[in-house]
């Protein structure tokens, strides 16, 4: 970046160069982004006062950034947040980035809560992570929910973002593996499951971009040779913690969607099952009701 000071709008163009150059998607977008969040600022806001020079707190800011950025380093680490359902939750690469396809969970439960009263109700978060789909559920229902994760340092996260979003009272945190933490007292009083397990093969893993291989926590993403290690695990697991008609919601690769559906129909303990859609008309999403 010049010494001298350069303007708002000098230092979009400038950012959009340096990520341009080291190939980084949408590098209009990212600058953009970048910027917004050194300034704290919205987007209209950028071009409204594009001849504001900036600090030079600022421009040491934008720099740092720029350079993380174009190592492949997510903005989302770089600033420490992401969005999830409108909310700004805490991240780090001790936890997954929130996607918007996982926001079908939250959806989907939504949509089932009256079909169990709608209110008082048990639900489980496996793989919490960032506790966002935890704090989203305790926020938008009547509910109680026991998260859990095998990562301390990921439920340190998601410990602050309840207590952020002033959920801390709704959600129980617990470490350990699945379902081994979850008190005994919620077997077959479970109204729903939800869990975002890691998925990914060992084909895939290679494959994934920079930003994900090398900085998000493989153990979250990493689901054996096939990706269905974990998933195995849940669906034999799940009746035993639902109600009879209880609802298990999880999010599953993009090409897993018939191996998922034949896994849950092979333990014969569903009694309906589908294979739901993200927002690409991707098969995304397991949901699976416990027999009756």
């Amino acid at each position: 970046m010049e010494e001298h000071a350069l303007t708002v709008g000098e230092a979009l163009i400038w950012a959009f160069g340096e990520l341009s150059a080291a190939g980084i998607p949408f590098s209009r977008d990212e600058s953009e982004f970048l910027l917004m969040h050194v300034l704290d600022c919205t987007r209209s806001e950028l071009f409204l006062n594009a001849r504001r020079p900036l600090t030079p707190k600022e421009s040491e800011l934008l720099r740092e950034a720029a350079s993380r950025r174009a190592a492949r380093e997510p903005a989302q680490y770089i600033f420490g947040e992401a969005e999830f359902r409108g909310r700004s939750f805490k991240v780090t690469p001790d936890v997954l980035i929130p996607r918007p396809e996982t926001e079908l969970l939250v959806e989907e439960a939504r949509k089932e809560a009256p079909a169990f009263g709608g209110s008082g109700l048990t639900i489980i978060d496996l793989c919490t992570g960032s506790g966002c789909i935890a704090v989203s559920i305790a926020l938008e229902m009547d509910c109680h929910v026991l998260a859990s994760d095998i990562s301390e340092k990921a439920l340190e996260v998601a410990g602050e973002n309840a207590r952020r979003l002033e959920a801390d009272k709704k959600v129980t945190f617990l470490k350990g593996d699945l379902f081994a933490p979850i008190p005994e007292k919620a077997k077959g009083r479970t109204h729903m499951l939800l869990t975002n397990p890691p998925y990914i093969n060992w084909k895939d893993m290679a494959a994934l971009a920079p930003e994900v291989k090398d900085f998000e926590p493989r153990e979250a993403l990493y689901g054996g040779t096939d990706g269905l290690d974990i998933i195995k695990k849940i669906i034999e697991e799940a009746p035993g913690w639902l109600v009879p008609g209880g609802l298990l919601l999880m999010e599953i690769g993009y090409d897993q969607g018939e191996a998922v559906r034949m896994l849950a129909e092979g333990t014969g303990r569903y009694g309906y099952i589908e294979i739901l859609k993200d927002y690409a008309g991707i098969g995304r999403i397991l949901k699976a009701r416990s027999k009756d």
